[in-house]
């Protein structure tokens, strides 16, 4: 019978990314996409990744849902 290696079965859980939204900014469907809706000031996000050329668009969840905004916006 072989030996427990201590392994849960589970995977690490990953750090979650949060930043504060500085200042109102629109929450976008695709980066430079359509606004979904307006992000308010002091809003806490969760941060799923980068996306355009640069990586200067970050992937946000808020509500559930998720959309993009400029990085000028957000601070750690």
């Amino acid at each position: 019978m072989p030996q427990d290696q201590g392994n849960s079965g589970t995977e690490p859980e990953e750090e979650v990314k949060t930043m504060v939204v500085a200042k109102n900014v629109n929450m976008r469907d695709a980066p430079h996409g359509n606004i979904m809706r307006v992000v308010p000031s002091g809003t806490t996000v969760k941060v799923l990744g980068t996306a355009g050329e640069n990586d200067d668009w970050y992937q946000i969840e808020i509500y559930g849902i998720v959309g993009y905004v400029y990085y000028d916006h957000l601070r750690e």
